[in-house]
């Protein structure tokens, strides 16, 4: 973390590089980092930007130098831009620092400065960059030609949409039945149940503004409130939709992975793929067989009885389903390789029994 300035022990050349050196650095890190970083880091991240914003504001009325002058209107500019467009942070910035820099106008004639050439092409420069910064502060979309996204962070976005998408949903602020089109059903297979327990857990944290660097206890009963949160939806009567609404759902079912009526491991191989390698993320080891056994079983047991379960109430179908959503602790527990869109069906379509 920056140290804040101390006009009492520095003087305000000091006080200027210090500044310019914070900014450098920060502002190198949203172009090189962004992209890469955790929520928390991010918010850690926005701490530290916000605090050299608060310092420059404070150090504004030290002002004396036409350079000092341009940077502080230039790098507002700059952070608006980062703040408006990748940060999605309201703070107006540029309003913040220029209405108190104009009581500073050091390029009005009473300045005793004397312009060399160098100055003017230096207040060219970055009457240039300010052009520029303006001009996507008016076409946000731009920025995207400036910092193309590699065919990994636009992944990583798409999971993450995803994500956001299936706790709406879940949560029932998103219905299920009427809140999405049919075609988003594959989005929500993008998003893994226990995320969205991790997702929730951070989200509700971050509300209450706590330090996330905490000991690891209250961390904890972070996430154990989520899960109590998303495990009540399960067994919520309130929930649930008419059976005539599951249509939609079974035709995505029986079009991706059935067959004749009946569950085509070779349709839902994709699927079992995508549960094999989560089953191996949890576990990190080299055991193929085993990971792909339990990822093939969890498929054929949520398969071939969540439509039982649906439109026939058959009570060992739900039963086998609870199960599969009971968390513990071992190796094999396949709670861990639910996607969303089960984890919905199950909430909107399911009579849960506890059990």
């Amino acid at each position: 973390m920056s140290q804040a300035i101390s006009k009492t022990e520095k003087d305000p050349d000091q006080e200027f590089e210090i500044l310019r050196g914070r900014h450098q650095k920060l502002y190198q890190e949203v172009n090189q980092m962004i992209q890469d970083m955790t929520e928390i880091q991010r918010r850690e991240y926005l701490i530290q930007v916000n605090k050299l914003i608060d310092d420059i504001k404070d150090f504004i009325p030290e002002i004396a130098l036409i350079d000092e002058y341009i940077w502080v209107n230039t790098i507002a500019l700059q952070w608006q831009t980062i703040f408006s467009s990748i940060l999605n942070n309201s703070r107006d910035i540029r309003h913040e620092i220029q209405s108190l820099a104009a009581k500073k106008n050091l390029l009005a004639p009473s300045s005793p400065k004397v312009f060399s050439r160098r100055d003017v092409e230096l207040q060219a420069f970055y009457l240039g960059q300010n052009r520029i910064i303006r001009k996507l502060l008016k076409n946000p979309h731009l920025v995207f030609q400036y910092f193309p996204s590699t065919p990994e962070e636009k992944e990583a976005d798409w999971r993450d949409a995803c994500t956001y998408l299936s706790l709406d949903i879940l949560e029932g602020k998103l219905d299920f039945f009427s809140g999405i089109q049919p075609g988003l059903y594959e989005a929500l297979e993008y998003a893994w149940l226990e995320d969205i327990k991790k997702y929730k857990a951070y989200f509700e944290w971050e509300q209450l503004d706590r330090n996330w660097n905490e000991e690891e206890c209250i961390r904890k009963r972070y996430y154990f409130n989520a899960c109590d949160q998303i495990s009540h939806r399960f067994l919520d009567p309130h929930s649930r939709l008419p059976v005539r609404c599951f249509k939609n759902v079974k035709s995505y079912i029986e079009s991706q992975y059935f067959s004749g009526g009946m569950l085509d491991l070779d349709k839902a191989k994709k699927l079992t793929v995508r549960k094999a390698y989560r089953q191996w993320e949890r576990n990190r080891n080299s055991k193929q067989i085993e990971n792909w056994r339990l990822a093939e079983q969890y498929v054929q047991e949520f398969y071939r009885n969540i439509i039982p379960a649906v439109e026939e109430h058959d009570e060992s179908s739900i039963v086998c389903l609870s199960k599969l959503f009971r968390w513990d602790e071992s190796s094999d527990n396949l709670s861990y390789l639910t996607n969303c869109f089960e984890a919905a069906i199950f909430i909107y379509f399911v009579e849960a029994i506890e059990i």
